[in-house]
C-alpha cells in the first residue's frame, strides 16, 4: 500500500501591507489600467489596498468570474464590470 500526507499550501487572507505610495503612484499613471478579481473577498482587498485611492476603480474596467462578482463590484460603485 501507499501512503498518504498532507501538505496545506493555501491559506485565504488578507494582504498585512498597504500599497507602496511610490508603486501606488506610478499604476495611478497608467493608461490603460485593467485589473482582473477572482473573487468577491479579492475585490474587497483590493479596496483597502487602495485606501483613499479606491476611487480609481469607478472607472478602472474590472475582468470578473461571476454574474454574484460582478454584482458586488457594482455595488462598491465600480462601473466597468465585464
Amino acid at each position: 500500500g501507499g501512503s498518504l500526507e498532507e501538505l496545506n499550501v493555501y491559506r485565504r487572507q488578507a494582504p498585512q501591507s498597504e500599497l507602496s505610495q511610490v508603486a501606488l503612484s506610478q499604476w495611478l499613471q497608467q493608461d490603460n489600467k485593467v485589473v482582473c478579481i477572482s473573487s468577491g473577498e479579492g475585490l474587497s482587498n483590493l479596496k483597502v489596498l487602495l485606501g483613499g485611492a479606491a476611487e480609481i476603480l469607478v472607472e478602472t474596467p474590472l475582468i470578473v468570474p461571476s454574474e454574484r462578482i460582478r454584482n458586488l463590484a457594482l455595488q462598491l460603485g465600480c462601473q466597468r464590470v465585464f
